[in-house]
């Protein structure tokens, strides 16, 4: 539901970078694309429902008047360079849940972007400021660099007994490496232990795992 409503209020930002891009009285149908870091955005993710109801409080059709151009990269990030070169050519607007994806969308192409991410869009260099994003972006970020670190708190308040706690994250996304220093710190200040678990794909996550999971006993 937090993702559907943020689609919807994403969509309200559209016509400050976009302009005309969707004009009502065109008759062609408009290509939307969506850009996905991983898997595919099928009918039933939260992004394409709320971009459904978004358009079509809008008066478009999807289907008809408005066509979604979905491109994945499925954990490949080297892939999303292609992928990005392949919209651009058929998409008039680009929108992605994935802070990477925008990165890349940014810096190959003047197509208009919508970024719906949990990074902060100022902190990973997305946009220049929230007031003027500047450039070809506009979207939807969170403050989940200072959640980060709130929720280590209510963690060490709800397992007193906590001594060590692992960290897992995309070491190749800025947003999440953010997140990661952000509860680093926290944890530092608790006096918790840590266990850095970096990734850079999902083929290395599912092979670290078994020998990450014995090196860090569960909280009781």
């Amino acid at each position: 539901m937090i993702l559907r409503r943020s689609v919807i209020l994403a969509l309200g930002t559209m016509p400050l970078l976009a302009g005309d891009v969707f004009s009502q009285t065109a008759i062609k149908a408009r290509h939307v694309g969506l850009l996905s870091a991983g898997a595919p955005f099928d009918d039933k993710h939260p992004l394409v429902t709320g971009l459904t109801a978004g358009f079509s409080k809008r008066g478009y059709v999807v289907g008809s008047s408005l066509l979604f151009e979905r491109r994945a990269a499925q954990a490949h990030p080297d892939r999303l360079p292609q992928l990005v070169d392949d919209l651009k050519s058929q998409a008039e607007l680009i929108i992605t849940n994935s802070n990477a994806a925008a990165r890349v969308v940014k810096d190959r192409s003047n197509v208009p972007v919508v970024a719906i991410t949990g990074a902060d869009l100022v902190a990973t260099g997305l946009i220049d400021n929230l007031a003027r994003p500047g450039g070809n972006i506009t979207g939807v970020g969170e403050v989940a660099v200072e959640l980060s670190a709130k929720r280590l708190e209510v963690l060490k308040d709800t397992f007193p007994s906590l001594r060590k706690i692992a960290m897992l994250w995309n070491a190749d996304d800025l947003g999440m490496t953010l997140r990661y220093r952000s509860a680093e710190g926290a944890a530092r200040a608790l006096g918790l232990e840590i266990q850095r678990l970096a990734c850079v794909s999902l083929r290395i996550l599912l092979s670290r795992l078994p020998r990450w999971h014995a090196t860090v006993p569960m909280p009781s």
